[in-house]
This record gives C-alpha cells, structure tokens and sequence, in this order.
C-alpha cells in the first residue's frame, strides 16, 4: 500500500508540475517510514503516513488551514492538502506554485 500511495502523490504533483514547469520532474525518496518528494533536488512535499503535504511558508500555510479537509502534520512547515487536490491537479496548481518558491527561496542544503 505505502507504495501504490507513494506513486500515486507522486503521479499529482507531477500531472501539477506539468501546467507549471512542463521540463521538470518529481522525484520521491522513502524517508522515516513516509516520503519526501523533490523538484530540481529540493523537497517540497511529504507523505506522513496521510495525505499529500506541501511545504510553505507561515503565511500560505495559515491561508490553506483554512480550507475544508487541510490538516497540520508533525513537522511544522507542512501542511497537508485536502485529498480533492490529489485528484484535480487545478486544485494543487496554486499550492504547488507556492511551495516552489518557498523552498527556492531558501539557501540549498549543503551536501553532506
């Protein structure tokens, strides 16, 4: 199941990414039992064990809790989407075009 999950999140962000940036790619990695999922190596998403959460800054998180079906998880700057945006890549279009230039914004993880 963790798997099919996986590629299913995975599949929408992808089928978003395409209305936004056709020649980029989302790539997931297994990560504490969930998985985070990168564009151009940066994470913008992770599954926990839910649904499919962004990363994005205070203010944009604030804004999407306030949506029927968004939930806070365990790491603070990711909030998990409503399960519809899974399905309508419209939906997560908006969200996803947030979280890329949040995480852009951000100085890049030195390598270890």
């Amino acid at each position: 199941m963790k798997a099919e999950t996986v590629e299913r999140l995975e599949r929408a962000l992808q089928d978003a990414l395409m209305s936004l940036e056709p020649d980029k790619v989302v790539l997931s990695r297994s990560m504490f039992g969930g998985a985070g999922f990168f564009i151009d190596g940066r994470m913008v998403a992770a599954w926990f064990g839910g649904g499919l959460a962004l990363k994005l800054p205070d203010d944009a998180r604030r804004e999407l809790r306030t949506l029927a079906g968004a939930k806070p998880t365990q790491s603070a700057q990711y909030i998990e989407v409503p399960g519809a945006f899974v399905d309508d890549p419209d939906l997560l279009v908006p969200w996803l075009e947030k979280s890329l230039a949040y995480v852009r914004s951000q100085p890049a993880r030195k390598g270890r």
